[in-house]
C-alpha cells in the first residue's frame, strides 16, 4: 500500500535497519570522577556501579569541552538574601562543609609568586564545570598549580564581578540521571583580571614569567576565521588588533601582543592550550596567530612557529546555561548563596596531546585526563558524533516545537534521524584505542536525554554556522570520496537553513543567534520561498548558503549539493515535520518509498527510471542533475 506525501524518505528501509539498528539501545555511560574532598577529610569516590560499562572504565580517563553554552552569560547574580544562607566565600568555607553535602577546598588558596599560572580566556560555564574542576581535583592531591581567568569582552565583566565577590569560588553542580545533585564548590581559580579595565596590564601579565600556560575557550567564533579557515581581517576585533597591538581586540590579538613582549624580552614562550570544539583545535590556534603576527611583525610569526606549543585537546561535558532556577535549587538544597553556579552532567572527559615548553604542565594523568601523543581520533569521535549529533537534533527538534534536549530525544522522529545521522558519520570516525564506537554512540543518546540537565535546544542551535563547519564539513568531504550516502547530513543542512528563516513553521519568530545571521537569513528565505519560481534543483540561493557556511569546497560540489537541494525541496514541500516523519516511517513499514511532488515532478519530466532497487534521494537528485546538463547542452 502506497504511504502519504510524508513519507519522504531519504534513506530506504534497509539502509537505515543496517546502521541504526535500534531505536531504543542499550546505554552505556561514563561515571563522573570525584569531585575532591567531603568535608576535608576523605577524598569522595564518585563512581556509580549502575551506569559502569566495561568499555567506558577504561574512559573515565579522557577529557573535552562543549560550545557557547559554556560561556553561561545569560544569568544574573542569586536574588535569595544573605540573611536566607551562606554567601560563598572563602570565609564560609568551613561552615558550608559542616553537614557534608558539599565538598569544598582544602587546599592553600594564595597566589604567591612562586605558584605556576595557568592564565585562562574565556571564562564561562563550561571552563568552570571542566578544566577548573580537573585542577581543583589536582590541586586536592598536592598540586601547586593555580588558574587566573581573563575576561576581554564586555560581557565578561558581569562574570569577573560576580565570582571576585566570591572569592573565585564557585559551585559545581553535578546532575545524572536518577540520582539527586552533587555539589562541590571549586577554589582553582584564584584570581581574575577584566582586561578592557587596562589592557596593557592584562597583556604584561599574560607575558609575565609566572605564566607557563594560557589556556582558550573561546567559542569557535572567537578565532576570528572566515568559511575557508583562514583569519578574516575584516572581522572588526581584528582590524583593531591591527591598529595598535598593545590595545588588543581579540583573544587572538591578546596571545600575540603577550608573545611578542616575551620575544623581546628574551624570555621562553609560554603554551598555547586551546579547548574549544574544533577540529584540530591547537593547530587552529596556532595559524590563526602566526597570521596575526606576520601582519603585526613578520619575524614574531616565524618566532612563534619556530618555539610556541599549540597543543590539540579534546574536550567534552555538557554544560547548560545555568538559570536562576538552578541558582535557586542549590540554595535550597545546601543553603549557599552563589551567584553564578554551574550545572553539568556526571560525564567529562580531556585528551591532551602531551606538547608543552619544557614539558611543564599539571599532571592531568592523576586526575583521569589522558595525555597522549596522538589526540585526532578522540577528537574526530566526539566532534563529528557528538557536536555535530548535537547541532543536527537541534534544528530538526526546533522546527519540531521541543524547546528542551531531553523532550526532544523522548521524541521517536527526534531520535530515528540522530540514529540515522550517526550511521553516516560513524564512516567518518577512526579507530579510537580502547572505545567501541557502537557502544560511544549508544551513550550519547544516553546522555542527550538526561532529565536532569535540561538543556536548551536553543544552546545547541546557537552559532551554527562556526558549528557546522568544524563538525561537518570534513565528515562531508570525506564521505563524498568515498561514494558514500550522506542524506541525512543533508538534512541536517537544510533543517539548519530552514531555521534561519527565523520563523518556524508555527509562523513564530526564531530568536537567531549566529555570527552569519544577517547574510545567511536572506540566502534561506530564498531556499525555501514556495511559489512559482520554486524549482527543484539548481537553486542558486542554496548554493550561495552553502557557501557562506562551508565554502567553495562544498558549494562547487555538484554531488553534494544536488542533495542538499532536494533536501531543501523536500522541506519546503511538507516542512521539517514532513521530513521527519517520512524518515521515522521508513524504519517502520517497508511499503515503498513515496517521494515529493516536487521531486516527482522532476522524474516525470525527464522520464527517469524509479524501477528497484529503489534510488535514495541523492541518487535521484544526481540523475535529475545529469538530466538537466544533457537538456542544457
Amino acid at each position: 500500500m502506497a504511504r502519504t506525501a510524508l513519507s519522504l524518505i531519504p534513506v530506504t528501509k534497509d539502509y537505515c535497519q543496517r546502521r541504526a539498528p535500534s531505536l531504543c539501545p542499550t546505554v552505556a555511560t561514563t561515571p563522573l570522577l570525584g569531585h575532591g574532598k567531603r568535608s576535608g577529610k576523605a577524598q569522595l569516590a564518585r563512581h556509580h556501579p549502575h551506569l559502569r560499562h566495561r568499555t567506558f572504565d577504561r574512559m573515565r580517563s579522557i577529557t573535552t569541552y562543549a560550545s557557547v553554552g559554556k560561556q553561561n552569560r545569560n544569568v544574573h547574580a542569586a536574588t535569595i538574601s544573605a540573611d536566607e544562607g551562606l554567601e560563598l566565600a572563602q570565609s564560609q568555607l568551613e561552615n558550608i562543609a559542616l553537614d557534608g553535602k558539599v565538598t569544598v577546598p582544602t587546599y592553600n588558596r594564595e597566589l604567591t609568586p612562586d605558584r605556576p599560572v595557568m592564565m585562562h580566556l574565556g571564562v564561562g560555564g563550561f571552563f568552570r564545570s571542566h578544566q577548573a574542576l580537573y585542577l581543583h581535583n589536582l590541586l586536592e592531591k598536592g598540586s601547586n598549580w593555580a588558574f587566573v581567568g581573563m575576561g576581554i569582552l564586555d560581557f565578561d565583566k558581569k562574570m569577573y564581578e560576580t565570582l571576585k565577590a566570591q572569592d573565585y569560588l564557585y559551585t559545581v553542580a553535578s546532575k545524572g540521571d536518577g540520582h539527586k545533585p552533587e555539589y562541590t564548590v571549586v577554589g582553582s581559580m584564584l584570581d581574575m583580571c577584566y582586561a578592557p579595565d587596562d589592557k596593557k596590564a592584562a597583556v604584561e601579565r599574560m607575558a609575565a614569567e609566572q605564566t607557563k600556560i594560557v589556556s582558550l575557550t573561546i567559542t569557535e567564533k572567537g578565532y576570528c576565521w572566515d568559511s575557508d579557515g583562514n583569519l578574516d581581517m575584516n572581522n572588526l576585533y581584528i582590524k583593531g588588533d591591527l591598529e595598535d597591538i598593545t590595545q588588543p581586540h581579540s583573544a587572538i590579538g591578546y596571545l600575540v601582543a603577550a608573545l611578542k613582549l616575551r620575544k623581546e624580552r628574551g624570555m621562553k614562550p609560554f603554551t598555547v592550550l586551546s579547548c574549544d570544539n574544533m577540529p584540530e583545535n591547537g593547530h587552529v590556534a596556532k595559524k590563526m596567530c602566526t597570521t596575526l603576527a606576520r601582519a603585526v611583525e613578520p619575524e614574531l610569526s616565524d618566532w612563534i612557529e619556530a618555539n610556541v606549543p599549540f597543543p590539540v585537546t579534546m574536550v567534552d561535558r555538557i554544560t547548560p546555561i545555568t538559570t536562576q532556577e538552578d541558582i535557586d535549587e542549590l540554595a535550597a538544597d545546601t543553603g549557599i548563596v552563589d551567584g553564578w553556579p554551574v550545572v553539568a552532567e556526571d560525564f567529562m572527559q580531556w585528551v591532551v596531546e602531551d606538547k608543552f615548553v619544557d614539558g611543564e604542565r599539571p599532571d592531568y594523568e592523576a586526575v583521569g585526563a589522558l595525555v597522549v601523543e596522538d589526540v585526532l581520533p578522540y577528537e574526530f569521535m566526539k566532534l563529528r558524533l557528538l557536536n555535530g549529533g548535537h547541532s543536527a537534533l537541534s534544528y530538526a527538534a526546533y522546527m519540531l516545537g521541543h524547546r528542551e534536549v531531553h523532550l526532544a530525544m523522548q521524541d521517536d522522529r527526534v531520535l530515528t534521524f540522530l540514529q540515522c545521522y550517526f550511521a553516516e558519520v560513524k564512516d567518518t570516525v577512526p579507530p579510537v584505542p580502547g572505545v567501541d564506537i557502537d557502544e560511544y554512540k549508544d551513550t550519547l543518546v544516553k546522555r542527550f536525554s538526561n532529565t536532569n540537565i535540561k538543556d536548551q535546544v536553543q544552546r545547541l542551535a546557537q552559532d551554527g554556522s562556526a558549528k557546522l563547519y568544524n563538525t561537518m564539513k570534513d565528515p562531508i568531504l570525506e564521505l563524498l570520496a568515498a561514494g558514500k550516502p550522506l542524506d541525512t547530513v543533508a538534512l541536517a543542512i537544510a533543517a539548519y537553513g530552514r531555521y534561519m528563516t527565523q520563523i518556524d513553521e508555527d509562523g513564530e519568530a526564531i530568536t537567531v543567534l549566529d555570527p552569519l545571521q544577517t547574510q545567511l537569513t536572506p540566502l534561506a528565505c530564498d531556499m525555501f520561498a514556495k511559489g512559482e519560481n520554486a524549482s527543484c534543483l539548481g537553486m542558486e540561493s542554496s548554493r550561495r548558503f552553502v557557501h557562506a557556511v562551508f565554502g567553495t569546497e562544498l558549494s562547487e560540489n555538484d554531488d553534494f549539493m544536488n542533495v542538499v537541494e532536494a533536501w531543501a525541496c523536500i522541506v519546503r514541500d511538507v516542512e521539517t515535520r514532513g521530513a521527519l516523519e517520512g524518515l521515522c516511517q521508513t524504519l517502520v513499514n517497508s511499503e515503498e518509498i513515496v517521494y515529493p511532488e516536487v521531486i516527482q515532478s522532476c522524474v516525470a519530466s525527464y522520464d527517469l527510471d524509479l524501477d528497484a532497487p529503489t534510488p535514495t534521494i541523492a541518487e535521484l537528485a544526481k540523475d535529475i542533475q545529469a538530466a538537466q546538463d544533457i537538456q542544457a547542452a
